[in-house]
């Protein structure tokens, strides 16, 4: 590809993203809940005839209130106690360091260092940094005493605290209604899991709606409630479902490439496609608000039915057809437990089930364990390989330089230069590109936007009021929607507050303006004379991934052959920490392909790595699985000399894949995506898992209860070769032979 289609390619991925309007996305109610608390303490500032004190209320209010919008888990009123109070505590420092140039500057960058590794986080959690930030700056350029820095912390605590009560009272309190509808939605990504999909299908989804149901479970104590318990039991058997579907998956992919005979596979679809009916009509029944009624009973029985139908209807294996008999066993299995969920939706649903005490709990992070796993994923970033850690002193260095430009030029409002800089900045290539474009686009609408204002209304204290509601409605529901119509209207806003303070609104419109163009423009050429490319960190993810996978499969290994009891609960939290590798391989492996040609992963290979061990995982749950069920019924001492050749082969694929990652990040130009195999010949001993295999199969001809086993064992070398062949790897460290 040449440079010139290249740079195209960048160019119109920009253009689509600056022009992106998903109307979708425009949360109406959401805005409108943040609105009414910058409108309230805009007004109840100029009510008291302090316009400077509704400047810094409806600040406060405003920054707590995005985060309410910025994506991600729902978050708790904790989470926004914390932001004002972050805030709060950013205003006195900003504000009493104000006087004192270089002592306020080194402070920022303490702030942005800090801010950028809480990205690591991911939203909302991170938003405690990205305010505090913005406090930081913005108060620092009203300095005052002591005393005066306190009470503009007061006020913008004020401001955030109001925010926190008028949403969190608008948006209520997660009800009954709330945990049985985040049941219904898991419920309804199992089911999406039955569908057909191009490619396969991921589990992903469900396991993090799965997950997010238990948590809205988890935030709510009823001295044991039966509804409640009900609605665990749900998601618990979803989780075993998942498992389940997968396995279906991988069955159906595997019979496909072996050529079973079209009318099983037909049969298998329409069994598949009975499941997902059942399961969706599980999931309408728990999303009605008093329960199913009549009506969705009968239809949630007759589509039970239908299942079970299409499910006697696939055809009895034929002989020694394992792979077709071990489908119609886990559809049996799911078909049971899609009953069992309606049951317990049926259940969850009664009159008379639910408590008479329910209360939220907000909770102690402490006390849940939340805070030591929290601060153990920021100190894990603490190191030059992360681009997290990067993206902090990078935006440490910009935005301190944008500080002491806007001091050294006498820039009129130069905050906003710092401001839109530490906005703009973000760890990846394409969402700072896209986001500083869409930011200065959407400001000169925004200005235009202020001077029709301006022009047509007369700047009244109810019409400050009003439109300081207006615009901050319209810019927390199109946060999502569009970055350009949220910056837009942001601009507007932004300037109906200052103008509370220094009343000229066309200047003001002005000044953010060029600010906002300065800082933009800065943060853009910062990244690109510092770039941050994630070429090495798709690499070092799938490596993170391959070694999740590895010991998933040696805990589940170590069990069939009996080194090792069953641990179900030991078992499930391998699963969910490769499960958390494979979001985190796929989120980074993405982010790299959106970089420019150049520079980015390659493609054909990850996709390839990835799929390959995504065959892995799936044979690995399909054998934990047949073990969880007591088969084999004895242990398979024999297994134990492929365990280890398929467990030494992931740990040698992870440590060329990590070294992948190393040769990216130091290849001089960046253009080095695959090592030629001998700077990796030597670096892992892929064992020679096919002959391992044959030799399990020629030790247990005489056992019949082991067919699924040697089916899915011969599955995972596949697998397994396929990846070494893909990074030129062969057994025995011989390059190239796989």
């Amino acid at each position: 590809m040449s440079g010139r289609t290249k740079g195209a390619s960048v160019a119109a991925g920009l253009v689509r993203d600056v022009r992106r309007f998903d109307r979708h996305e425009v949360d109406l109610v959401g805005g409108g809940r943040v609105a009414v608390a910058v409108a309230v303490a805009v007004a109840i500032g100029l009510g008291a005839g302090n316009r400077g004190a509704a400047a810094s209320l409806g600040a406060g209010a405003l920054l707590v209130g995005i985060t309410t919008v910025v994506g991600g888990p729902r978050p708790s009123v904790r989470l926004l106690g914390t932001v004002a109070v972050a805030m709060g505590v950013s205003t006195f420092v900003g504000s009493a360091s104000g006087s004192v140039g270089w002592a306020h500057t080194v402070l920022v960058g303490v702030w942005c260092l800090a801010g950028g590794l809480l990205m690591a986080l991911g939203s909302p959690t991170s938003s405690v940094g990205t305010q505090a930030i913005a406090a930081m700056i913005v108060f620092g350029r009203f300095p005052e005493a002591v005393g005066g820095a306190a009470e503009l912390a007061g006020y913008v605590v004020a401001g955030g605290g109001l925010a926190v009560a008028v949403i969190g009272v608008a948006r209520g309190p997660l009800s009954r209604g709330d945990q049985r509808r985040a049941t219904a939605a898991a419920v309804g990504e199992l089911a999406a899991l039955l569908r057909p999909r191009p490619g396969g299908r991921s589990g992903l989804a469900a396991a993090g709606a799965l997950d997010e149901a238990s948590a809205a479970l988890d935030r709510v104590e009823a001295g044991g409630a039966e509804d409640l318990e009900a609605l665990r039991s749900v998601v618990e058997v979803g989780r075993r479902s998942r498992l389940e579907l997968l396995v279906l998956d991988g069955l159906e992919q595997r019979l496909a490439r072996a050529g079973a005979a079209p009318g099983l596979r037909e049969a298998v679809a329409r069994a598949t496609s009975g499941l997902a009916d059942a399961m969706e009509a599980v999931a309408g029944s728990l999303g009605m608000r008093s329960g199913p009624d009549e009506v969705a009973a009968e239809l949630l029985d007759s589509r039970l039915d239908e299942a079970a139908r299409r499910i006697a209807e696939v055809p009895g294996p034929a002989a020694g057809g394992v792979l077709e008999a071990s489908l119609v066993g886990h559809l049996a299995s799911l078909a049971g437990q899609v009953r069992s969920m309606a049951d317990q939706a049926v259940r969850a649903c009664e009159p008379g089930r639910r408590s008479r005490r329910a209360f939220l709990v907000v909770g102690d992070l402490r006390r849940r364990g939340r805070l030591r796993p929290a601060v153990e994923a920021v100190a894990a970033q603490v190191h030059w390989s992360s681009p997290y850690a990067r993206h902090a002193v990078r935006l440490t260095l910009v935005v301190t330089a944008a500080e002491v430009l806007a001091h050294r030029t006498g820039l009129q409002h130069g905050y906003w230069v710092a401001l839109t800089a530490s906005v703009v900045l973000r760890p990846d290539f394409a969402v700072t590109l896209s986001r500083g474009v869409a930011r200065m686009v959407g400001t000169c609408l925004g200005v235009g936007i202020a001077g029709v204002f301006a022009v047509a209304v007369r700047p009244s204290d109810v019409a400050m009021v009003v439109s300081a509601g207006v615009w901050c409605a319209l810019a927390c529901a199109t946060f999502t929607a569009s970055y350009v119509a949220f910056s837009g209207f942001l601009t507007a806003l932004v300037v109906v507050l200052v103008d509370l303070v220094t009343p000229d609104t066309l200047a003001l419109a002005g000044d953010r303006l060029v600010d906002t163009l300065i800082g933009g423009a800065l943060a853009l050429a910062a990244y690109g004379l510092w770039p941050s490319w994630t070429r090495g960190d798709a690499w070092r993810s799938l490596a993170e991934l391959a070694a999740a996978q590895r010991a998933y499969l040696a805990g589940v290994l170590s069990t069939i052959s009996g080194v090792a009891a069953h641990d179900e609960v030991a078992l499930g939290a391998r699963s969910a920490a490769a499960r958390r590798r494979r979001a985190t391989a796929e989120t980074t492996v993405a982010r790299s392909l959106a970089e420019p040609a150049a520079r980015r992963i390659d493609a054909a290979a990850s996709g390839r790595v990835l799929d390959a061990l995504r065959r892995v995982s799936l044979a690995t749950h399909a054998l934990r699985a047949e073990r969880a069920a007591g088969r084999p019924a004895a242990p398979v001492p024999e297994l134990r000399p492929l365990g280890d050749g398929l467990v030494a082969a992931l740990d040698g694929l992870a440590g060329v894949l990590g070294r992948h990652g190393e040769l990216a990040e130091t290849a001089v130009r960046g253009r080095l995506d695959r090592p030629a195999p001998a700077l990796l010949a030597g670096s892992a001993s892929i064992p020679p898992l096919r002959q391992q295999h044959s030799s399990l199969v020629e030790a247990l001809r005489d056992r019949g209860d082991v067919r699924l086993l040697l089916a899915e064992t011969d599955e995972l070398v596949d697998a397994v070769d396929t990846a070494a062949h893909v990074l030129g790897l062969g057994r025995g460290g011989s390059p190239g032979q796989a």
